[in-house]
Order: C-alpha cells, then structure tokens, then sequence
C-alpha cells in the first residue's frame, strides 16, 4: 500500500508493494528494503545511525544470516562464524585490524596464501606454502613491468626506489633501484634454478658473479677444493725414488723440475714463467682467475726457485771446495819450490 499520507513521511518517500517489499526513494522495490536516491545533485547515498550523548548506548547494525554467522557494523566491522570472530577492520587510529582465518586475495579469487596479491601464471602447488605470495603474472619480464613488490623512497623528480620482482623468462627473483629515474636498473639476481646470485650482471655463473669492483674491509678466507697444495716440490726434489714410488698413475707422476738452463730458455721465448703441469697457467690478462689455484701456482713457483738457490748454492760450494784444493796443492808446489832453492 502507499503510505506516503502517513505521519512523518513525505509525499511518496517510502512504498510498499504487494509482495510485501519496501522502497524508500523508489516505488519499485526489488528487495525486502531497498533505498535509493530520487535527486539528481544527490551523488552519494548515505545511511546514518546516529545514538545520543549515552555512552552506554551502542549505535550498530546487525546482519544475522543464520545461527552461525553474522555480520556487525558499527565502530568496527566484524565478521562472525557461530561464536569465532574471523573479521575485524577497527576504524579507530591505532585500533586493531586482522583476519583471522582463511586466505585473503587482491586481484584474485582464489589466494593460496594467507594473502596473495595478483594471479599466477601456472598452476599453485601444496610446495609454495608460503605466507605470502605475489603472482608474477604471465610474461613477467623483469622490473619494468608490472609485478613485484615495490619501495618507493620519493615520489619526487622522475622516482626513487627499491623493488623486488621476478623474471619468468630468465628464472631469475631480482632486485632493481631507480635513482631519479623512470627507468629501473637490475642490482642483484638469484637463478632459481642453480642459487647463482649475480651483482652486475643477470647471467651469474657462479655460486657469486660480481661485474665490477669489490671493496673488502676485512680478511678474504677463500678455501680451494680439489686443489694439491705444492708440497711435492720438495718431495720430489730430496726423495725422487719415493716420491714416483707414491705417486705413480696420478698427476704428481708427472711434475719435474726444469733446469736452470730450460727455465731460462723458456723465459727468453715467452716472457712469462713456464706453466705447471699441476696447478695449470698463471690467469693473463682478460683471463678467468682461480684465486687459490694461481696462489698455489705462485707457491709452486716459489718452491721451485728455492730449489733453484739450494742447487746454485751446492753447485758454488762444489767449485770453491775445488778452488780451495786447487790453492792448497799450488801452496804445497810453492813451499817445495822454496825449500829447493834454500837448498
């Protein structure tokens, strides 16, 4: 019935149909209660409660769907399941906001996380179980397209800022910085694949890739594997018979100290030291460097010239032993010589 005659109702505000449905601003509801508004300056349409100067009084609206959930709207906007509070969005500053079961999606309808923010490219499996995912999206190619999760500094000049992403192409999480730029620079990368992290470049070989300078302010402790510490220099040099005894059908079988003479002749052709048949080539210019492989080298070469100082050393001591008997059967000739010309 039309009850716009009614006491405290404007002409045709409020009208009920015969289906028993109530419309405020319409006369033709299309709900139980539907409301809308009939001005056209009017923008929004606002729905206020509104208690008095009681503060025991609780101004709020109630949805009760069924014994065992409901929804509350007043201070704060709660949702319930039977007696567990699941939701609560507190509009008060410094209030409390959480949820408190189930997994909450942003650009998706079906999170595999308590929150995943976008969707996945492939198919969630029960092995992401993280906290928190972000989808890459489809073709997620590095830092200039839209994915990961972005710092930004400054909202100044062209921008400033960190962000983490992933590049689906190249498999790799990356991060990249912009220093008043509207362009993104790759810092650091991590290959899903191998664990490879690369700073400077996006194609790390190694279990670290640096591209530039590295400044070390404490020690560097770098631990060879597989590598044969250059004792054998010795070895072979004061036990030589042991030494291939121990050694045959290896590597060491096959190191031999050149002379002197070889190693001059060597150095005249090539100017360099000779390479070592266990520890390789000392790295060139433009060349990939073993760290400890080339200390090693070093080491060997080292060994090797003490060698060379104890043979230069036997070999003078050999001669002045020689010159010295030399100068002894002289001074025998010369004493005779004397004592046949006193006589």
């Amino acid at each position: 019935r039309d009850i716009s005659n009614d006491a405290y109702v404007s002409k045709k505000d409020i009208y009920t149909d015969s289906s028993g449905n109530v419309g405020i601003g319409t006369t033709t509801p299309s709900a139980v209660l539907e409301i809308a508004s009939t001005q056209s300056n009017n923008k929004n349409l606002n729905l206020t409660f509104k208690g008095n100067s009681d503060t025991n009084q609780k101004t709020a609206l109630d949805f009760v769907g069924s014994t065992s959930s409901s929804l509350y709207i007043g201070s704060d906007l709660r949702m319930y399941n039977d007696t567990t509070q699941l939701v609560n969005i507190n509009s008060v500053i410094g209030g409390t906001t959480y949820f408190n079961s189930g997994n909450v999606g942003i650009g998706t309808t079906g999170p595999q996380a308590l929150l995943q923010v976008g969707t996945l490219s492939g198919t969630a499996y029960a092995t992401n179980g993280g906290r928190i995912l972000v989808g890459a999206g489809v073709n997620a190619n590095g830092p200039e397209v839209v994915n990961g999760i972005e710092f930004e500094s400054s909202f100044t000049g062209s921008g400033y800022g960190t962000k983490l992403y992933t590049y689906s192409t190249s498999d790799y999480f990356g991060i990249a910085t912009r220093f008043n730029s509207a362009t993104w620079t790759e810092r650091l990368v991590i290959k899903e694949e191998t664990g490879n992290v690369g700073i400077g470049t996006t194609a790390p070989t190694h279990t670290l890739n640096v591209v530039g300078d590295v400044n070390i302010t404490g020690d560097l402790f770098v631990q060879g594997q597989n590598m044969t510490v250059p004792d054998y220099v010795f070895e072979a040099f004061f036990d030589k018979e042991t030494f291939m005894k121990e050694n045959k059908g290896t590597a060491l079988a096959d190191y031999n100290l050149a002379s002197i003479s070889e190693l001059a002749q060597y150095i005249k052709e090539n100017n360099q030291l000779p390479p070592s048949k266990i520890q390789g080539q000392f790295a060139l210019e433009g060349q990939s460097n073993n760290l400890v492989r080339q200390q090693y080298y070093l080491l060997e070469k080292t060994e090797e010239q003490a060698i060379y100082i104890i043979q230069l050393k036997e070999e003078k001591d050999k001669e002045l032993q020689e010159l010295q008997k030399q100068i002894d059967e002289l001074k025998g000739e010369v004493q005779q010589l004397k004592m046949q010309n006193m006589n």
